[in-house]
């Protein structure tokens, strides 16, 4: 409920009548759709710096928006008051205890933590479940696998959804309101779209032109892939069509 009261407001109270409302959903959401526009392009055309010379942390300075690298360096900087000592080392497996200093009010505590790290598949736990909760690695972990000398953060612990090269979907979704900068944009999806069911339609029949199409499709998805990449680093890299279409003339 307090989520809800928070995005709308400042657009409703408790005077807004039905019509009024729906015209203020409408404005509440493209208020917000252009807020997340605005966060992916100064994720894309700049960097937050780094609170220590950690290699972990510059790994999710490159892959993480701003918004969520903020949260993780936090974690960075309060590693700094995390001290590490072994409980137990089983071959691959071994376990942690992270005594923290943490200062309440005006006097300093001490918790304690449990981190158990798998040395063959790097799978890390803490007590704490910070990652469980909130999909950041926690700094007891980031403490272990450092003493660990690992030398780069697993990708299972690198989520998708807060990587700053995620496509956010929701951006295409047709709605009553349009963000300026993304409408030419959902338009060329809109025709992409009804020409790619054609194709469906066609291919569809018959086993082998499905097959066919979506080895195709797959083989397409990743040159293209690799040509935006290009052209979101720079507006000045053209790749020529020749070199994404080399290889598709089938007869």
């Amino acid at each position: 409920m307090k989520s809800v009261n928070a995005f709308f407001n400042g657009y409703v109270n408790r005077k807004t009548t039905l019509k009024q409302f729906v015209d203020q959903y409408d404005n509440a959401l493209l208020d917000k759709a252009e807020k997340e526009f605005e966060a992916d392009f100064h994720s894309f055309s700049g960097s937050q710096s780094c609170a220590t010379n950690s290699p972990f942390e510059r790994q999710y300075q490159s892959a993480y928006t701003h918004a969520k690298f903020l949260e993780i360096r936090g974690e960075f900087t309060r590693k700094a008051d995390c001290n590490v000592r072994i409980a137990h080392d089983r071959g691959s497996i071994c376990g942690y205890n992270i005594i923290e200093d943490m200062m309440i009010g005006e006097t300093l505590k001490e918790a304690v933590y449990e981190v158990s790290f798998d040395r063959v598949n790097c799978d890390i736990e803490c007590t704490c479940h910070l990652f469980e909760f909130k999909g950041i690695l926690c700094r007891h972990s980031l403490a272990v696998l450092s003493l660990e000398r690992v030398k780069e953060i697993p990708c299972k612990y690198i989520l998708d959804r807060w990587r700053k090269t995620l496509k956010r979907r929701h951006t295409s979704i047709k709605s009553s309101y349009s963000v300026k900068q993304l409408k030419p944009q959902t338009e060329r999806l809109d025709l992409l779209c009804k020409q790619f069911d054609d194709v469906a339609q066609v291919a569809a029949e018959f086993e082998e032109t499905s097959s066919f199409v979506k080895g195709a499709l797959c083989e397409l998805k990743q040159k293209l892939e690799a040509w935006t990449n290009c052209l979101r680093n720079s507006y000045e890299v053209v790749m020529p069509i020749s070199s994404v279409t080399e290889g598709w003339n089938h007869s």
